[in-house]
């Protein structure tokens, strides 16, 4: 009975650390939000207010702001995406409108099969041009992040400290880079620490080049050492881990270009025939069963291309 009291103490102790750890957790990020609401505030002061139709087309208004995160829900990551949701939402809303209507009046489908599929393209379409924007906005950072890093070790090696590069990059570095590197440097202008500032726009970004960079500059932080010559190296390496990638990209090119052309065949060869002779095809929607066999049809050919296109991107991962 002794060992199953001391373990059920121990038990209770683990969950009440827990539970200190995990509060302290909340109120440090509860005193961040508090910190940078009171930065942006000060920012805003002095200048002039917004009219009813500036407030309305602002890309960074609240209801925008909600479209947008109905939008890229589930997707991995969300922070290079800066345009506005809206003109988007409404390329959907037309394309699945005409999706409704040709399904209605060329192929006579029931709106059971027609309202989900509508709505599906409405949704897929802004969220397609969303993910095109965050994927370009991260080949844009790791394309200028080792410049970025060059430009660090380049003001270290004349005795400039670290938070002050940081500061020179938030102002002229590079697009996507500058965004982060403001973003830091927000953070240590009321407080925060850079290891967090570091440890938190890693989180956010999720990409390993930057993992690397603030491994590095947290790790000297507590232990010393010369943080240029290791910068340096890790500049090295992330130019070449990007030659790898575009090695990758290029040895690739070839069965990207296939996988494309055998997806494009048959949409083409269907064009060309409905062309010529609109009637040879007219059993697949006319026909109960040519209806089962066209809709099976696209479900494979959507299949096949998620399929390629995983494989590419296993390939391509960095």
């Amino acid at each position: 009975m002794t060992i199953v009291y001391l373990a059920v103490s121990l038990f209770i102790l683990s969950l009440i650390s827990l539970w200190a750890s995990a509060h302290e957790e909340r109120k440090r990020r509860v005193l961040q939000k508090s910190r940078l609401s009171m930065l942006k505030a000060s920012d805003s002061i002095g200048r002039p207010a917004l009219s009813i139709k500036a407030k309305i087309l602002n890309p960074s208004d609240p209801v925008r702001l909600v479209i947008r995160k109905f939008y890229v829900f589930g997707m991995k990551r969300s922070w290079a995406i800066k345009s506005d949701v809206i003109p988007r939402m409404m390329i959907g809303i037309v394309v699945g409108s005409i999706v409704f209507s040709i399904s209605i009046l060329a192929f006579g489908w029931s709106l059971l099969y027609i309202a989900p599929l509508s709505l599906g393209v409405s949704y897929i379409i802004p969220r397609i041009f969303l993910g095109l924007e965050q994927s370009r906005g991260q080949h844009q950072f790791i394309n200028y992040f080792p410049d970025a890093v060059d430009s660090v070790c380049r003001m270290l090696r004349a005795g400039l400290p670290i938070s002050t590069a940081i500061q020179s990059i938030a102002n002229d570095g590079p697009p996507t880079v500058r965004d982060i590197f403001k973003s830091m440097h927000d953070q240590m202008r009321i407080g925060i620490p850079l290891d967090e500032a570091l440890d938190s726009s890693s989180t956010l970004i999720g990409l390993t080049d930057f993992r690397f960079f603030a491994v590095v500059v947290a790790l000297h932080r507590f232990t010393g050492g010369n943080l240029t010559a290791t910068l340096e190296m890790l500049s090295d390496i992330i130019r070449k881990r990007r030659a790898v990638r575009l090695k990758a990209s290029a040895s690739t090119g070839e069965i990207r270009v296939t996988a494309y052309t055998l997806a494009a065949l048959p949409i083409l060869t269907t064009g060309c025939l409905l062309i010529i002779k609109p009637t040879y095809l007219a059993t697949l929607w006319v026909d109960p069963r040519g209806q089962i066999i066209l809709e099976t049809a696209v479900v494979l050919l959507a299949l096949a291309g998620i399929t390629i296109r995983w494989m590419m991107r296993s390939v391509m991962t960095e």
